[in-house]
């Protein structure tokens, strides 16, 4: 690109730079000041929305593992009941269809 530069000076003068200048800002070379600025605040917003996700996410999880503790403690209090002596089974359940006429 320098040596654009240089041969746009030698060749055309001020408007060969004028014209190198429209050639960068449409390739995205040169941006504004605004553009950057709306693109450093866009930035800012997704990593502060990516924060409280994480946060979140944190929560969840140690939610879930005080969960999972409880259903543990939950299980062993369950199977440390006595049973009055006697297995428990649970009583077959008939799938037949019901007719209308009963």
């Amino acid at each position: 690109m320098d040596e654009l530069a240089s041969r746009a000076l030698t060749i055309g003068g001020p408007w060969a730079i004028v014209a190198l200048a429209v050639v960068m800002m449409l390739r995205g070379d040169i941006v504004s000041r605004r553009f950057l600025d709306d693109a450093q605040r866009t930035a800012d917003k997704w990593e502060r929305a990516h924060a409280r996700s994480e946060e979140a996410r944190h929560e969840a999880q140690r939610q879930n593992g005080e969960m999972l503790e409880v259903v543990h403690t939950a299980n062993h209090v369950l199977s440390a009941l006595p049973h009055g002596g006697r297995e428990v089974s649970h009583a077959p359940v008939d799938q037949a269809p019901v007719s209308p006429q009963g």
